[in-house]
């Protein structure tokens, strides 16, 4: 039988830097990967895509999915 074994809130505050980065590598069509060995998109970016991350596998972490 399905069910639900978590709620997993996705994203950032909507305004702020994190939310802008993550909002500009998914308009230019890049995965996670992608997006952190560009050379199109500074440190401090790619930075705030890692932590970003990090907080994501946290959360998924959290409910063992």
């Amino acid at each position: 039988m399905d069910h639900i074994d978590g709620i997993i809130p996705l994203g950032p505050e909507k305004d702020g830097p994190m939310a802008y980065d993550i909002n500009r590598m998914l308009c230019d069509y890049l995965t996670y990967q992608e997006a952190i060995t560009t050379s199109d998109y500074y440190i401090l970016t790619k930075s705030r895509l890692n932590m970003a991350w990090r907080d994501l596998n946290t959360k998924l972490d959290q409910v063992n999915l």
